[in-house]
């Protein structure tokens, strides 16, 4: 399961809504919503483990 699909899916268990995940994480309700559409692939930049 992708990290796409577990998203989805838990957003759907916990009635979340793209603007509630958008805060949660510090991003914008576009950017969670490009996120789910794939036009974003996410932005991995200084992540740790992500080199």
């Amino acid at each position: 399961m992708t990290i796409k699909e577990q998203l989805v899916e838990l957003m759907e268990r916990k009635g979340l809504t793209q603007s509630q995940v958008a805060r949660a994480i510090g991003k914008s309700p576009a950017v969670i919503n490009q996120y789910l559409q794939g036009k974003y692939n996410g932005d991995v930049d200084g992540e740790p483990g992500c080199d």
